[in-house]
């Protein structure tokens, strides 16, 4: 593995979990109301 494959693969997990992040936010939010 190069170091572009891995700066490839960190950015991929980084967007699955902020992705996740934010529809965890966003259900915590609906169940407030």
């Amino acid at each position: 593995m190069n170091a572009y494959e891995v700066i490839m693969i960190v950015l991929g997990i980084l967007t699955v979990v902020i992705s996740f992040g934010a529809l965890i936010v966003l259900i915590c939010r609906n169940n407030d109301k």
